[in-house]
């Protein structure tokens, strides 16, 4: 492994699982994630000299958060009750409410139009840019944060509903 990588990840290993936990929100799998790029980067050879460790290991942390994202994302697409197993581990009535929200958000989510729908899972789900989203959707930046306004409005009007 590149020394000055390793000396960059042992001074920044804590503020790195801080970023992962913001991007993945479950401390559980951020921690897999923080130990994951290590092993990423001790199997690295020295072969040419990184001239910003710290700013390769936050690109390395971001896209190992983005795969879990896609990972996460296609599980719910494909099965929903999966996703339930993620939910935290907390007292049995909080990981009840919790699962009823997020069968309402994911009910929610189905029932947008595709297009919006789309634009939600690319930008919160996949955390890619408001404007990657719109070049991928061949849409303006606008038209993006209309669908996401849209997108979030629709979820929170059925969160709403679920709670009178």
């Amino acid at each position: 492994m590149h020394s000055g990588l390793l000396q960059a990840y042992n001074e920044h290993q804590e503020a790195l699982l801080g970023y992962i936990r913001k991007r993945c929100s479950d401390d559980a799998e951020a921690e897999d994630l923080l130990q994951d790029l290590y092993i990423k980067l001790s199997g690295q050879s020295e072969q040419s000299e990184i001239k910003y460790p710290k700013a390769y290991l936050y690109r390395m942390a971001n896209n190992l958060a983005i795969d879990f994202q896609r990972r996460r994302a296609r599980i719910v697409d494909a099965d929903p009750e999966v996703a339930f197993e993620q939910v935290d581990e907390a007292s049995p009535e909080k990981q009840l409410v919790q699962e009823q929200k997020l069968a309402i958000v994911i009910a929610a989510v189905n029932e947008l139009p595709e297009k919006t729908r789309q634009v939600f899972k690319m930008q919160r789900l996949e955390q890619r840019d408001k404007a990657d989203v719109a070049a991928t959707m061949g849409i303006s930046v606008n038209m993006v944060e209309k669908h996401l306004r849209r997108a979030i409005q629709h979820c929170q009007l059925k969160l709403t509903k679920s709670e009178n």
